[in-house]
């Protein structure tokens, strides 16, 4: 990083930022889209894959092994709610919170014998359903 450093000009030594752009602000946000396109095409990747995509995957790995507060400094996140949009729970997220919560749990289903309530509680959630502010 220090080789790198030395090879600013005054306003990226100025601006604190590990990647600026030539006027010491942020680069734009499509500097980053045709070296994404060769990559992609090199390794026969067709699928969507972006930078952006990158940044969330990113914070979101972050917050899961360093916690919420590390991932928001890494990404330069100053609020949770900003933290919140780049970090959406997904339904497999959702799926093992309610086994982990519910798992253990026997489903009674009717009749009497042993047999009927041996059934372990594995519940299915709609991936698509939201349990954030009161609603689903």
């Amino acid at each position: 990083m220090l080789d790198l450093k030395a090879t600013y000009n005054e306003a990226q030594a100025a601006s604190g930022l590990i990647f600026p752009a030539e006027d010491g602000r942020h680069h734009t946000r499509t500097i980053l889209r045709d070296p994404f396109k060769a990559i992609l095409k090199k390794a026969s990747i067709t699928k969507r894959f972006t930078p952006h995509g990158c940044r969330r995957t990113g914070e979101k790995l972050y917050g899961r092994t360093s916690g919420t507060r590390m991932a928001m400094e890494i990404a330069g996140h100053r609020t949770e709610a900003m933290h919140r949009h780049y970090t959406p729970v997904d339904g497999e997220e959702k799926q093992a919170a309610a086994r982990a919560a519910f798992g253990g749990l026997k489903v009674i289903q009717g009749g009497s014998s042993p047999e009927s309530r041996d059934e372990t509680l594995t519940p299915t959630l709609d991936p698509n359903s939201s349990q954030e502010g009161g609603e689903g």
